[in-house]
């Protein structure tokens, strides 16, 4: 599964985890997710979930051992922390999801990051499934945000999916969904994981890189972001692997 990621930039791995653990944290998260401030267009649903305000339940959710050694697998450490976890669910009707990349809302330094997206409930190809650009990860940052397909790279569906199963991808790995055309919500989270000791991106290094810049210089006047300081705290907490 390492190879395969690292040369398409993204895998799926099916049964990573029990799915009735998948239905017990279900309820929980949706829950969550109707409470938080909604950042999606339209009536879908994203739910940023900050791990130093989480209640201990989602805190356990997001930091999972499970959840923890898929990412720390191919990351190559044993020793990785989580930077950021979302909930998205996409209500019948709800348009495609442009392409873009995770790395394009993160002031880090040169530093791997994988994302790892699991339904809460079955996905299918008519229920807004994924699509990964194979292999665009290893172009680095891409200047790219349109619904339509990218034409350098082959294009990977990752459906159907069932609860337990997780598609990972990398940080810089072009990715979208199509819209959902079913009767049925689809539900999913998405957590992002870094090595520990990543350090934040310096102004100066992310100017050499302007289109990035304009994408990133927003995001720096947040209070987490300290220039060049290594990456940790309880909003980006280390996590046990066991």
């Amino acid at each position: 599964m390492t190879d395969a990621y690292r040369q398409a930039g993204v895998a799926l791995v099916r049964g990573a985890i029990d799915p009735a653990l998948i239905d017990e944290w279900r309820d929980p998260i949706i829950e969550t997710a109707s409470r938080l401030p909604n950042t999606a267009r339209d009536n879908e649903i994203t739910a940023i979930l900050q791990p130093d305000r989480a209640d201990p339940l989602i805190l356990n959710i997001l930091t999972s051992p499970f959840l923890g050694r898929v990412a720390a697998e191919v990351l190559g450490t044993d020793r990785i922390r989580l930077i950021a976890g979302a909930v998205y669910i996409k209500p019948p009707g709800a348009p495609a999801t442009f392409w873009h990349q995770d790395l394009w809302f993160f002031p880090v330094a040169d530093a791997p990051m994988t994302t790892l997206w699991l339904p809460l409930t079955r996905v299918a190809e008519d229920n807004a499934p994924m699509l990964y650009a194979a292999g665009s990860q290893q172009a680095g940052f891409i200047d790219w945000e349109e619904e339509t397909l990218p034409t350098d790279w082959s294009v990977e569906c990752l459906c159907p999916m069932a609860t337990g199963d997780v598609a990972i991808h990398d940080g810089w790995t072009l990715h979208a969904s199509r819209a959902n055309t079913s009767d049925r919500p689809r539900e999913a989270v998405g957590l992002s994981f870094i090595p520990d000791g990543t350090r934040f991106a310096t102004r100066d290094s992310l100017r050499r890189e302007p289109a990035r810049w304009n994408r990133l210089s927003s995001y720096l006047d947040h209070d987490g972001y300290r220039e060049g300081d290594v990456i940790e705290g309880p909003g980006c907490p280390l996590v046990a692997l066991s």
